[in-house]
């Protein structure tokens, strides 16, 4: 329970690190909501600024009659209550000018509504306007109303706030005392006048940040990414990309290094094609001067002195053909090799068996080794050994090696043997010859390698290099060894799988 309960829960995890634009998306919503956050926040710290009694009209004081904006009065009762005096003041004002305003002005000036009264200094009411009780005003019992008003006007909407003023009007003691209620009162907040632009900015701001902060990872991996391409493009196929992440990205990053892996490989196997290209110029300059000095040496001969012996003629001119036969197999097997050893060759592939195919080569060298003194041994299995491959390349590949085998063993007998490895095919090419050096046996398939016994007695130096090139070429393996007096040559070719279920079903 427990792990399907994990994986449930990171389900949702793999979705989002699995896709680009779901984790930009994301980016976007969450630095959203930061920007919203901030929004919230920068009201918050305006709203708290406390109003301050300095004898001016703070913010959050009573607006003048001909206010129309409305706010929350709840967090303003020490200003509300101030601002009520306020009028009183401008009310007693108006009184001190003109003592004989009517009931009727008096009702106007004291707009939006509110309850007020004068009285002398023994707080008998001289006017009353609105819902003021009574004739007589206790003076005390009013200043405690003023006081507890106060402090119900910060903490709700409704009640009231209650104000007095006293003033003299025509040398005698007057009062003035207000009540109004709060749900009746126009009242607004000065606001600071960069407060939109101020929170505008801070959300762009913490927008922007959260943005670039949640994003930081993929766009440092774009920029590696731009990078690793710009040295990739400059011809640095070493270099590697850091792989990190399942999404498109991620996949974009593992691509791009397998390219640069092709890339690198094919550069280096065009690096040494070019490097044996050279090396195949320089021998094939150097081997195919002498046969071509002989040739040309002979003929001189025989058109300087025509008057030698026919026996004398015949000897010059059979050792020049001889040269100029020898001279053809080496260029025969130069192209060859040049051919097998591009980067671009095509094989001819056909389903074919390697039993039959060996058994039809030992055949047609039997004439060969007889004239030889050479003895062909067979070790060859009934089972068929059928592969996907090139018959001809694969005939040229044995001719190759018996050819080798006839030319430099040091025995009476050429040893073919074949047996079903698993999914391959083993052969084994041995005859009787001189012990090689072991730095030999390891270059023993490389092209003209000094010292290399296949460079004797006429051979071009290119059959076992063309022989390693075909077992190559057929996704096979090629090695020799020297063990009891043999030297014995390896292959080993992949035989057609549907062949070996068979082989394995029958069995």
């Amino acid at each position: 329970m427990g792990k399907t309960l994990r994986r449930w829960m990171s389900a949702p995890w793999r979705w989002i690190t699995s896709s680009f634009r779901v984790q930009m998306a994301m980016a976007v919503v969450l630095s959203f909501f930061v920007a919203v956050f901030t929004v919230g926040i920068g009201v918050q710290l305006f709203d708290a600024q406390e109003p301050k009694m300095d004898g001016q009209p703070p913010a959050g004081s009573i607006a003048p009659p001909d206010s129309r904006e409305e706010i929350s009065q709840s967090k303003y009762g020490l200003s509300l209550t101030y601002g009520l005096k306020l009028r009183l003041r401008e009310l007693a004002s108006e009184l001190q000018a003109n003592p004989q305003i009517s009931s009727d002005r008096w009702k106007d000036i004291s707009r939006p509504p509110f309850s007020w009264a004068l009285t002398d200094d023994r707080g008998r009411v001289l006017v009353r306007v609105g819902e003021m009780p009574g004739d007589r005003i206790d003076v005390h019992a009013f200043l405690q109303r003023v006081e507890s008003s106060s402090r119900s006007a910060g903490d709700s909407s409704e009640g009231e706030i209650a104000a007095y003023y006293p003033f003299e009007m025509k040398g005698e003691a007057r009062y003035l005392f207000g009540v109004q209620r709060l749900g009746e009162m126009p009242v607004r907040r000065e606001e600071h006048p960069m407060r939109p632009l101020l929170i505008l900015s801070a959300s762009l701001a913490a927008f922007l940040v959260s943005y670039i902060w949640l994003t930081r990872g993929k766009l440092s991996q774009i920029r590696d990414l731009a990078k690793g391409m710009d040295r990739i493009a400059e011809g640095d196929f070493s270099f590697r990309l850091k792989e990190k992440g399942r999404d498109e990205l991620g996949s974009l990053i593992t691509n791009i290094n397998r390219m640069a892996d092709r890339l690198e490989e094919n550069r280096e196997r065009e690096r040494a094609w070019e490097r044996n290209r050279m090396e195949l110029i320089t021998h094939v300059s150097h081997d195919l001067r002498g046969p071509l000095t002989s040739i040309i040496g002979y003929l001189q001969l025989m058109r300087d002195k025509p008057e030698l012996e026919k026996e004398e003629l015949l000897h010059c001119g059979g050792i020049a053909l001889n040269k100029s036969l020898g001279l053809k197999r080496m260029i025969d097997d130069l192209f060859e090799y040049a051919k097998l050893s591009h980067p671009n060759v095509r094989l001819h592939r056909k389903r074919i068996s390697l039993t039959r195919l060996l058994e039809q080569l030992l055949e047609e060298c039997f004439v060969l080794t007889e004239e030889k003194g050479v003895r062909l041994q067979k070790e060859l299995p009934e089972d068929p050994l059928v592969l996907d491959g090139d018959p001809v390349l694969l005939a040229r590949l044995f001719e190759n090696l018996l050819d080798n085998a006839l030319r430099h063993g040091q025995g009476e007998r050429i040893r073919v043997v074949a047996v079903r490895s698993a999914d391959w095919a083993a052969i084994t090419v041995a005859n009787p010859a001189e012990e090689l050096d072991p730095s030999l046996l390891e270059r023993f398939f490389d092209t003209f390698v000094t010292g290399d016994a296949s460079r004797r007695e006429g051979g071009s130096g290119l059959g076992l290099a063309i022989a390693k090139s075909v077992v190559k070429l057929h996704g096979g393996e090629i090695g020799a060894e020297q063990k009891a007096g043999e030297l014995r040559i390896h292959i080993r070719l992949p035989l057609c799988p549907c062949e070996s279920d068979e082989k394995e079903s029958g069995g």
